[in-house]
């Protein structure tokens, strides 16, 4: 427990930390999984999001179902993480899901990568800057390895650049 627990606690962002935050509550996600199973609605579960699928409307009660399941656990249901998408696109943990299940990086990202793009040279940015740029673009290529891989290397050899300047100071 202590190998993998920082007082007590899932350390934030730690390599373990999102299967043991799964298994901790396997046994109520598992629950909540077959009620939903008998009510043909897909559910996926990533560290702690839920999300359920169906073609048809999910009813309010199947979100206070769900909240009354983890309350029974010690856990909750915050009012303003509840979020439904219609038919066109959903967003899960960050990623916009399409109709037919592709996975896309969210657009406000990518805008951001261009307007930061349209906006000034690699060469005119900061260590900070550049830094942002390329973690902005490898989060798109994750979804999207083709994309920006160019601009991303470019950006790399800037920064690199720059660090080399900044340590001969």
């Amino acid at each position: 427990m202590d190998i993998t627990t920082y007082n007590g606690y899932l350390p934030t962002g730690g390599a373990t930390s999102t299967l043991l935050s799964c298994f901790a509550h396997k046994n109520i996600f598992d629950s909540i999984y077959r009620k939903m199973q008998a009510l043909n609605i897909d559910m996926t579960i990533y560290v702690d999001d839920i999300t359920l699928s169906t073609n048809k409307h999910i009813g309010n009660w199947v979100i206070k179902y769900i909240n009354n399941a983890l309350k029974t656990h010690g856990l909750w249901l915050k009012k303003s993480k509840v979020k439904r998408f219609g038919y066109k696109y959903a967003v899960v943990t960050g990623v916009h899901i399409s109709q037919c299940g592709r996975l896309l990086a969210p657009f406000k990202i990518g805008h951001s990568v261009v307007k930061t793009l349209q906006e000034k040279d690699l060469s005119m940015m900061t260590v900070r800057e550049l830094q942002s740029l390329i973690a902005k673009i490898g989060y798109i290529r994750q979804l999207h390895p083709k994309k920006l891989a160019v601009t991303k290397d470019k950006a790399i050899t800037q920064l690199k650049k720059l660090q080399k300047q900044q340590q001969k100071k």
